[in-house]
């Protein structure tokens, strides 16, 4: 909340689609056993793959990262609402509560084979999978040692709906503290935001980034200015 007192929202509003809706629940159930990873193969890190990270704290019920690390490509001119993003990522991260997460993005994308994962010690959830055994489902999971997936009922609505329902969502509460947050209040999005920037940040200096971030610059623009990066 502002020191004025309004609130801010981000409209990360795939995480009210039904398939992330009961993936969560059976998370929550115990279905898959213990989480223990989040997965997202998607165009790109940031302008697309925002929603993605909000999703993975979703799942993850963490939004805090611990530290991150990857290696991207940029060799094609790829320039969205006037921002820059990656041709190409492999990224792994890991949140405070101990779930970790792997994101694809590019010609890796389909590596995930799905587009969004849940991975636990037991099972794992897919959402939006890719096969063809799966053409026209939107959800379903595995336990281990069962050969058949189960699928769910999303009512015909893919990981691409829910573009407005979370719009009464923001900031109508009254009450004060943290109970009165939107699930997709403005600090949530700052932290899945931070975790991007450590990936660009990590492939950058070669290494793993511990977080909270230090580097306070965009370190995919700062190679693109001093020539690291040159894309077509």
């Amino acid at each position: 909340m502002h020191e004025c007192g309004v609130k801010l929202g981000v409209h990360h509003q795939r995480r009210y689609g039904k398939p992330f809706r009961l993936a969560k629940e059976l998370i929550e159930q115990g279905i898959i056993g213990k989480l223990l990873r989040v997965e997202f193969g998607a165009g790109n890190l940031f302008e697309y793959g925002s929603h993605n990270f909000d999703l993975s704290a979703y799942l993850a019920g963490c939004t805090k990262g611990k530290w991150a690390m990857g290696q991207i490509d940029y060799a094609q001119w790829n320039v969205v609402f006037d921002t820059h993003n990656e041709n190409t990522a492999l990224a792994y991260w890991e949140y405070a509560n101990g779930v970790q997460g792997f994101a694809a993005t590019g010609r890796c994308a389909d590596f995930v084979g799905s587009h969004n994962r849940a991975v636990g010690s037991d099972g794992v959830i897919e959402m939006g999978p890719r096969d063809k055994d799966a053409e026209g489902k939107h959800l379903r999971y595995r336990v281990f040692g069962k050969k058949d997936w189960q699928y769910l009922d999303t009512q015909g609505e893919s990981v691409h709906g829910q573009t407005s329902s979370s719009a009464p969502w923001p900031i109508s509460s009254p009450a004060p503290g943290p109970a009165a947050d939107s699930e997709i209040s403005a600090d949530k999005a700052l932290d899945g935001t931070e975790i991007i920037y450590a990936i660009w940040h990590s492939s950058r200096i070669h290494g793993i980034v511990e977080l909270p971030l230090r580097a306070d610059d965009n370190a995919l623009i700062s190679m693109l200015n001093d020539g690291q990066l040159r894309p077509r």
